[in-house]
Protein backbone atom coordinates (compact mmCIF):
# COMPACT_ATOMS: atom_id res chain seq x y z
CA UNK A 1 0.00 0.00 0.00
CA UNK A 2 1.47 3.53 -1.03
CA UNK A 3 0.22 5.41 2.58
CA UNK A 4 1.69 4.61 5.90
CA UNK A 5 -1.04 5.68 9.15
CA UNK A 6 1.08 7.29 11.85
CA UNK A 7 -0.44 7.78 15.21
CA UNK A 8 0.43 11.61 16.45
CA UNK A 9 2.40 12.68 19.41
CA UNK A 10 1.12 12.55 22.39
CA UNK A 11 1.13 16.48 22.76
CA UNK A 12 -2.47 17.80 23.62
CA UNK A 13 -4.16 20.20 21.61
CA UNK A 14 -7.21 23.26 21.59
CA UNK A 15 -8.84 21.27 18.73
CA UNK A 16 -9.89 17.94 17.62
CA UNK A 17 -7.61 15.82 16.17
CA UNK A 18 -7.60 15.82 12.52
CA UNK A 19 -6.28 12.53 9.87
CA UNK A 20 -4.36 14.22 7.48
CA UNK A 21 -3.07 13.30 3.87
CA UNK A 22 -0.20 14.74 2.68
CA UNK A 23 0.63 14.32 -1.50
CA UNK A 24 3.65 15.50 -2.46
CA UNK A 25 6.25 14.01 -5.38
CA UNK A 26 9.33 14.97 -3.20
CA UNK A 27 10.00 12.64 -0.07
CA UNK A 28 12.08 15.17 1.94
CA UNK A 29 9.10 17.75 1.72
CA UNK A 30 6.73 14.57 2.65
CA UNK A 31 8.80 13.41 5.73
CA UNK A 32 9.19 17.24 6.79
CA UNK A 33 5.52 17.78 6.71
CA UNK A 34 4.90 14.84 7.91
CA UNK A 35 6.84 15.47 11.17
CA UNK A 36 5.10 18.69 12.19
CA UNK A 37 1.40 17.58 11.13
CA UNK A 38 2.28 14.38 14.12
CA UNK A 39 4.05 17.19 16.15
CA UNK A 40 0.79 19.33 15.94
CA UNK A 41 -0.94 15.96 17.68
CA UNK A 42 -2.73 14.76 14.62
CA UNK A 43 -2.99 11.38 12.58
CA UNK A 44 -0.48 11.66 9.20
CA UNK A 45 -0.70 9.57 5.95
CA UNK A 46 1.52 9.90 2.97
CA UNK A 47 1.42 9.90 -0.81
CA UNK A 48 3.95 10.19 -3.28
CA UNK A 49 1.71 11.56 -6.03
CA UNK A 50 -1.89 12.64 -6.90
CA UNK A 51 -2.90 9.32 -8.33
CA UNK A 52 -1.88 7.77 -4.81
CA UNK A 53 -3.86 10.76 -3.06
CA UNK A 54 -7.13 9.55 -5.15
CA UNK A 55 -6.70 5.93 -4.10
CA UNK A 56 -6.15 6.51 -0.33
CA UNK A 57 -8.98 9.18 0.01
CA UNK A 58 -11.82 6.82 -1.57
CA UNK A 59 -10.27 4.11 0.88
CA UNK A 60 -10.24 6.35 3.76
CA UNK A 61 -11.80 9.39 5.34
CA UNK A 62 -9.88 11.95 6.03
CA UNK A 63 -10.55 15.30 7.28
CA UNK A 64 -7.89 17.46 5.40
CA UNK A 65 -5.57 16.86 2.44
CA UNK A 66 -2.26 18.71 1.99
CA UNK A 67 -1.91 18.68 -2.14
CA UNK A 68 1.49 20.25 -3.93
CA UNK A 69 -0.05 21.89 -6.68
CA UNK A 70 2.71 20.70 -9.00
CA UNK A 71 3.18 16.66 -8.88
CA UNK A 72 3.94 15.47 -11.83
CA UNK A 73 0.83 13.10 -13.83
CA UNK A 74 -2.29 14.49 -11.52
CA UNK A 75 -1.21 17.55 -9.91
CA UNK A 76 -3.22 18.86 -6.54
CA UNK A 77 -5.82 20.55 -8.46
CA UNK A 78 -6.98 17.81 -10.43
CA UNK A 79 -7.13 15.23 -7.26
CA UNK A 80 -9.27 18.31 -5.76
CA UNK A 81 -11.36 18.33 -8.66
CA UNK A 82 -11.68 14.42 -8.69
CA UNK A 83 -12.16 14.09 -5.32
CA UNK A 84 -14.99 16.22 -4.96
CA UNK A 85 -16.89 15.39 -7.52
CA UNK A 86 -16.70 11.88 -6.88
CA UNK A 87 -16.96 11.55 -2.94
CA UNK A 88 -20.18 9.20 -3.49
CA UNK A 89 -22.09 11.31 -0.74
CA UNK A 90 -18.99 10.98 1.82
CA UNK A 91 -18.01 14.09 3.22
CA UNK A 92 -16.06 15.90 1.70
CA UNK A 93 -12.27 16.95 3.47
CA UNK A 94 -10.86 20.33 3.38
CA UNK A 95 -8.10 20.85 0.95
CA UNK A 96 -4.80 23.22 1.14
CA UNK A 97 -2.76 23.59 -1.49
CA UNK A 98 1.03 23.59 -1.10
CA UNK A 99 3.21 25.40 -3.56
CA UNK A 100 6.53 26.81 -3.60
CA UNK A 101 5.29 30.01 -5.28
CA UNK A 102 1.77 32.25 -4.61
CA UNK A 103 -0.37 31.63 -7.94
CA UNK A 104 -3.93 31.58 -8.77
CA UNK A 105 -3.93 27.24 -8.98
CA UNK A 106 -5.21 27.82 -5.43
CA UNK A 107 -8.30 28.22 -6.54
CA UNK A 108 -10.56 25.83 -5.79
CA UNK A 109 -8.75 25.03 -2.50
CA UNK A 110 -9.81 25.84 1.17
CA UNK A 111 -7.04 26.84 2.22
CA UNK A 112 -3.28 27.79 0.81
CA UNK A 113 -0.19 27.33 2.17
CA UNK A 114 3.61 28.56 0.70
CA UNK A 115 6.79 26.24 0.64
CA UNK A 116 8.50 25.81 2.92
CA UNK A 117 5.68 25.01 5.11
CA UNK A 118 6.30 26.71 8.27
CA UNK A 119 5.21 25.12 11.53
CA UNK A 120 3.18 28.49 12.75
CA UNK A 121 1.44 28.43 9.48
CA UNK A 122 0.50 25.07 9.39
CA UNK A 123 -0.48 25.13 13.24
CA UNK A 124 -2.93 27.94 12.39
CA UNK A 125 -4.99 25.75 9.34
CA UNK A 126 -5.21 23.11 10.78
CA UNK A 127 -6.44 24.73 14.35
CA UNK A 128 -9.15 26.86 11.75
CA UNK A 129 -10.21 23.34 10.47
CA UNK A 130 -10.09 21.15 13.63
CA UNK A 131 -12.28 23.75 14.59
CA UNK A 132 -14.76 23.22 12.15
CA UNK A 133 -14.23 26.61 11.16
CA UNK A 134 -15.36 27.82 7.11
CA UNK A 135 -11.82 27.75 4.99
CA UNK A 136 -9.97 31.09 4.38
Amino acid sequence: MMMRVTHPSSQATAWSKLRVLIADDDPILRMALSGLVKRLGHEVAVARDGREAVEAAVEQDFDLLLLDLRMPGMDGLEVATRLRRGNGGRKSPWIVGLSAEPSGEAFGMDAFLLKPVHLGDLSRVLERFGRGREPF
